[in-house]
């Protein structure tokens, strides 16, 4: 990686960080045909907002203070097991073609970006009716930030929250929001003291996408009711 506005973009834990989601996503694979009694699959698209981001960095000579990433659409899918009623384990993946540009007091450079997002996560549900429910849950996973003037990956973290409408036991569609993350930097500490001894160690993000999505949900396995008690 060249030594440019993008080295403030990287940490210290990102190949720790794929190699981490890659064993869970094989392990998450392998154990789902012998566990599922739900098994959904998600195709959804949406659009994420720009975002600024504060730098201290130099590309060509030049010194710049902020990158822009710009707003665009974005489309993806997820595998989520549904391991006991109203919760679940989701893997996913989410493709943002967009652009961008490095502010300089007198010009800019600007770039291609593709950002992609690959996390395991964790969805709780809420029945509202036999049809309706909401949802909401957390993300972990990788980061990739792939210009055609730098390349990054970052552990990055994630929230969602929307609403299901089944529309049949097979076909739903979830609407919602969500706010993606990229850790962009760690720092740890070893701290003595008459109280003995203790370790520290915290994360901090500046870049926070936003955006809306919605999609189809298909359910397979298990029959169509299989999260609810057969009636007596």
């Amino acid at each position: 990686m060249s030594h440019s506005f993008a080295t403030t973009m990287t940490i210290t834990m990102e190949r720790l960080s794929m190699r981490t989601l890659v064993l869970l996503t094989f392990t998450f694979c392998a154990a789902v045909p012998m566990l599922a009694q739900q098994l959904h699959v998600n195709a959804f698209g949406g659009y994420t907002f720009q975002e600024s981001v504060s730098i201290s960095g130099s590309y060509n000579g030049l010194s710049y203070d902020r990158v822009v990433m710009e707003e665009g659409a974005h489309f993806g899918g997820s595998l989520e097991y549904e391991f006991r009623p109203n919760k679940s384990i989701e893997i996913r993946y989410q493709l943002q073609p967009t652009s961008g540009f490095a502010d300089h007091r007198i010009s800019q450079t600007s770039f291609n970006l593709d950002v992609h997002y690959i996390t395991l996560g964790f969805l709780g549900y809420r029945e509202f009716s036999d049809k309706a429910s909401g949802f909401g849950g957390l993300m972990l996973g990788a980061g990739v930030f792939d210009a055609d003037k730098f390349n990054t990956t970052n552990f990055s973290i994630g929230g969602q929250a929307g609403v299901l409408v089944k529309f049949s036991d097979v076909l739903g569609l979830k609407l919602g929001a969500q706010v993606m993350s990229p850790v962009q930097g760690a720092g740890g500490g070893l701290f003595f003291g008459t109280g003995g001894a203790s370790v520290g160690v915290s994360t901090f993000s500046t870049v926070f996408q936003f955006g809306f999505t919605g999609g189809l949900r298909f359910t397979l396995g298990g029959g169509a009711g299989g999260s609810k008690p057969v009636a007596r």
